[in-house]
């Protein structure tokens, strides 16, 4: 199903791994343990939990967790969080996952009827995966390069595609398309007070927040600065009439982005009181300040000099929606970052964009096992590494 890539072979040459092999992979959840956790060359599909992550648990002993080259098809919770991924893991490093049609099915009803309610959520988040890192900005809680689409709405209030809680949040490259869920439907990132963070590079299209709102809810507890840079955003739909497409709970920095068709005649810009929206040489809709479809303080600092997209691709694997480079008769936007747009990665000062549609992320070296120590082990094609702890 996947092509093995320099990466694999760089990873053992530079950390001396030695693989071990045991039984084949039995199609339960996995709930690796250790301080290190590498798990790639995956393929997930219709697993089902009746706990936190369908496909995945990560305990928060586990410091580092990085997942690469996967998919998730189908997998299921019947818990509140985490169709696919739940993990409380210090760190966590996603890149080139390819998810589809990963949810939970979680009543609320069920969890009054069976538990006790004070331990009950009133809504289930992460339809596919709920990253929570630990409450530091030092550490990662990344997205890269990865396609998340076509989660369904089987519950009683599910919200959140991809749900990013602390740590130092990035999300780049990511196609989030086609979801749909009761509100908040493709993203949701809430990183600790003191941080800023980052989402570059993304598709996010065709989402359907059904019978609530919102498609993106960007959260910060004081006035450090959010930044969505180079996106495409459009086409997201919500049955109901409040609030908007993008929520701000949190000071936000839009530029450079396509951000069109979005909850038609009705609000797509939402700054909470205290929270500011500011928009740069973006292409948004004609009507967005004649027809007040904003709230709060949603301000303009630099016109386009013509309408634009962007010119995004991304990882196309087995059911994964891939290309969105095209709106109407827009021209396409060559994407040249300038240094302030190139990624918030530790030690990495430049990013080479190799063309429009091949772009290479140099990523978290500081994830991955340094043990020579550290095993491996194998769940068919499933790939464990951790670091035992003491």
């Amino acid at each position: 199903m996947f092509i093995p890539i320099s990466f694999r072979t760089s990873f053992e040459d530079v950390y001396n791994i030695t693989e071990y092999t045991v039984p084949e992979y039995t199609g339960t959840r996995l709930e690796p343990t250790g301080n290190n956790v590498y798990i790639h060359f995956c393929f997930f599909e219709e697993l089902t939990s009746s706990e936190d992550g369908g496909a995945i648990y990560c305990r928060g002993s586990v410091q580092r967790l990085l997942v690469e080259q996967s998919s998730f098809i189908s997998c299921k919770t019947s818990d509140d969080r985490g169709g696919g991924i739940c993990s409380y893991s210090s760190q966590c490093v996603l890149s080139k996952i390819c998810a589809f049609k990963c949810y939970s099915t979680y009543s609320y009803d069920r969890c009054i009827e069976e538990e006790d309610p004070w331990f009950c959520s009133y809504s289930s988040d992460g339809q596919f995966a709920y990253i929570s890192a630990k409450y530091d900005i030092t550490c990662k809680n990344h997205v890269n390069d990865s396609s998340i689409t076509h989660t369904l709405k089987d519950n009683t209030d599910p919200r959140f595609a991809l749900c990013l809680y602390d740590g130092n949040i990035l999300c780049t490259s990511v196609n989030l398309t086609n979801n749909e869920c009761e509100e908040y439907t493709a993203l949701n990132c809430c990183p600790p007070s003191s941080n800023t963070y980052r989402i570059s590079y993304n598709s996010i299209v065709n989402n359907t927040s059904n019978g609530g709102h919102s498609c993106i809810w960007l959260r910060n507890s004081v006035s450090d600065l959010c930044c969505i840079d180079t996106c495409n955003i459009l086409n997201n739909k919500q049955t109901a009439t409040y609030f908007g497409t993008i929520m701000a709970h949190a000071n936000i920095l839009i530029k450079n982005s396509c951000i069109l068709g979005n909850n038609e005649g009705n609000m797509v810009f939402y700054a909470l009181p205290s929270r500011t929206i500011t928009i740069s040489n973006c292409t948004i809709d004609d009507d967005i300040f004649s027809k007040t479809r904003y709230y709060g303080s949603v301000t303009v600092n630099k016109t386009i000099e013509r309408p634009f997209i962007n010119a995004l691709s991304h990882i196309a694997i087995r059911k994964c929606d891939s290309y969105f480079d095209s709106y109407g008769t827009l021209t396409v936007n060559p994407i040249v970052p300038d240094e302030s747009s190139l990624f918030l990665i530790s030690n990495i000062k430049k990013l080479t964009i190799v063309s429009f549609r091949s772009m290479i992320f140099i990523f978290l070296i500081t994830m991955v096992p340094s043990d020579p120590a550290d095993y491996y082990y194998f769940y068919s094609n499933c790939i464990f590494a951790s670091e035992f702890c003491e």
